[in-house]
């Protein structure tokens, strides 16, 4: 296959397959399953950005004869990883408000502009920075570095964070998530320093790949919440027909089997429990345990947000000088985002 052909091949795949994701992640896809879309959908709009951002490459599929199109190609992905690596993690594990105005400027005004700026070129088609192409080079290579390290401290904050908690998130798939930006990072940083036009289109379509499985793993979520709600409506479905068979004695039986193992083995703090690992636990139907919680506990969520946020509540009193992510954590919330979201509800309903 001709080379320029491959090369147009590989970026159109590229950009097409990141347009096709980042309108994805931004449609609500299945408004009847999701009443909260942050809740399925953290860091939704950043997300989105990151994915469009890659049309920024749309001149190498339109000129890969031009060297200021390759030169963008080049300099782009050692800025755009350790970029949108970093903010994605702290809007996951953070609220928006944690991130500051200047640190936006720093990680992302300076590489928007240094990127737009060879965009406008790369746009043109022509040859215009090829006698500037060494000092851009050096000046991307510090940007780079610099955002390389403050992915690293970003990563480590979280992972400091999250460490002394094993039902955060599991350690297998913090340590994927925390290696992959840096592995390919280093990947870019070679295909920099190889200084050629089919290592960089190789590399597009190997990121085209990534970025598709990334999303799959945003998504499911999603199709966990359509599952879920099936099982309610199929629950509520059924419920008048199911509580006339549950005698009372047997409901407050389930009832204080369900505050030993929620209340007094304290389940609540695990980000991972759920209605169905309830019913797992004590051995019951779902349906059965949907009628006992309809009847003496309300919402499941809604029963297991407010026992968290009391547990906050009660650990921030004992513990002045603990900060929102120990809060969140210690309490059973995945993040700071949903820690507030609950602790907001809780103070309304007070």
């Amino acid at each position: 296959m001709n080379e320029h052909i491959y090369i147009i091949l590989a970026y159109a795949v590229l950009v097409f397959l990141f347009l096709f994701c980042g309108i994805l992640r931004s449609c609500n896809l299945f408004p009847h399953a999701i009443k909260d879309m942050e809740e399925f959908y953290p860091a939704r709009k950043l997300v989105t950005g990151i994915y469009f951002s890659v049309a920024l490459l749309l001149p190498c599929a339109l000129y890969p004869e031009s060297h200021d199109a390759q030169l963008l190609a080049r300099c782009f992905w050692i800025i755009y990883i350790p970029l949108s690596a970093s903010l994605a993690f702290r809007l996951f594990f953070q609220t928006d408000k944690s991130l500051e105005r200047k640190e936006y400027l720093l990680t992302g005004g300076i590489p928007a502009v240094t990127m737009l700026t060879l965009f406008a070129f790369a746009l043109a088609g022509g040859n215009s920075l090829q006698r500037y192409g060494d000092i851009i080079i050096y000046s991307t290579e510090v940007i780079s570095i610099a955002l390389t390290a403050y992915l690293v401290r970003v990563t480590l904050w979280i992972w400091n964070m999250i460490r002394g908690n094993e039902y955060l998130i599991p350690r297998r798939f913090a340590l994927g998530i925390f290696w992959l930006p840096l592995t390919v990072q280093i990947i870019a940083w070679g295909v920099l320093l190889a200084d050629s036009a089919f290592a960089s289109a190789t590399f597009a379509i190997a990121t085209a790949l990534v970025g598709a499985m990334i999303l799959v793993v945003i998504l499911r979520p999603q199709r966990v919440g359509i599952k879920e709600e099936r099982v309610a409506k199929s629950n509520e479905k059924n419920e008048a027909d199911t509580a006339i068979n549950l005698s009372v004695g047997y409901i407050d039986k389930m009832e204080r089997q369900v505050r030993e193992v929620v209340e007094r083995d304290q389940m609540y703090l695990k980000p991972d429990f759920t209605k169905t690992s309830l019913a797992t636990l004590l051995g019951i139907n779902d349906l059965y345990l949907h009628v006992v919680l309809r009847k003496r506990f309300g919402p499941f969520n809604t029963y297991i947000n407010t026992l968290r946020i009391e547990y906050a509540l009660r650990y921030e009193e004992e513990h002045p000088d603990a900060k929102r992510e120990e809060l969140a954590t210690v309490s059973g919330f995945g993040s700071v985002r949903t820690y507030y979201r609950a602790k907001t509800q809780y103070l309304k309903g007070k």
